[in-house]
């Protein structure tokens, strides 16, 4: 195969890893992703053209390079998942996460968020909240969707020992069930004793 022929396709990004020796490439078209060793993501930009044959084909064949017709191929893509979206977008549930702090009482190695961020203080008060529903409650009238919307609370650690978390959980539910919606939490669990009694409500669903 030839570079010459080939281009890079819109959709392909690279994001650098800090502290490695490799870079991840991937296209959001097709949601593929493959690790780049050095001597590969190196000036990848200006030197993939002159790469084996063996190496195009491969980024072909996954989606980073492209042929000139296939960015026609591309655009029709696009174009049926929006035709598709726009048939089906009043059968969808509404998808609505909500972050009451950003702050967090662990500091797993794994978590994809950087620490210094799970050392804000900081959380929505209830006047927040009503904002964020108005807000919602528009939207699910305008779409005027045949299915309740799907609610996820998330963070953070949305669920840590502080009353001002309790509120805002409580005024969650009870706006929620209002909707028809169920929710659904993700937590470190490491404070669930302390919302026992709003747990229990029959909205929460995971």
């Amino acid at each position: 195969m030839d570079g010459k022929n080939l281009q890079l396709s819109r959709y392909t990004s690279l994001i650098h890893s800090k502290g490695t020796e490799k870079t991840l490439i991937l296209n959001t078209l097709v949601a593929n992703a493959d690790l780049l060793p050095e001597h590969l993501s190196k000036n990848f930009k200006t030197q993939w053209p002159q790469f084996s044959a063996r190496v195009l084909s491969y980024l072909y064949e996954r989606g980073y390079l492209i042929k000139a017709e296939d960015k026609t191929y591309e655009d029709k893509f696009i174009e049926g998942l929006k035709a598709e979206y726009e048939e089906s977008k009043d059968e969808m549930p509404g998808h609505y996460v909500i972050a009451p702090t950003l702050g967090c009482n662990f500091r797993c190695d794994y978590c994809f968020q950087p620490h210094e961020t799970h050392e804000h203080k900081s959380i929505m008060t209830i006047s927040d909240l009503k904002t964020v529903f108005s807000a919602i409650e528009k939207i699910e009238s305008d779409r005027n969707a045949k299915k309740s919307p799907n609610f996820l609370l998330f963070g953070g650690e949305p669920l840590q020992r502080d009353p001002r978390l309790l509120a805002c959980l409580e005024f969650i539910i009870e706006k929620w069930e209002s909707l028809g919606a169920e929710l659904n939490i993700v937590t470190n669990g490491f404070d669930l004793s302390y919302f026992e009694k709003q747990l229990n409500s029959n909205v929460i669903s995971s």
